[in-house]
């Protein structure tokens, strides 16, 4: 009797350890993602704004 309980008890700590991995696996990656692509937006931004703020000194220079 001992042997099972203990099995079922081992049992529903891996299930339980397993899911909380997954889940916390889930997290993690939905947190990190966004910020990656939030980073590479802002990036992509930077350089628009950089070559027509580098387009205006030059017509400002030839005019």
């Amino acid at each position: 009797m001992n042997k099972t309980k203990q099995e079922k008890k081992r049992r529903l700590l891996v299930v339980w350890s397993s899911i909380s991995c997954i889940i916390i696996g889930i997290v993690l990656v939905m947190s990190i993602f966004p910020q990656l692509l939030n980073d590479n937006e802002m990036h992509s931004l930077d350089r628009y704004t950089g070559e027509q703020a580098s387009r205006i000194n030059v017509d400002a220079e030839i005019s």
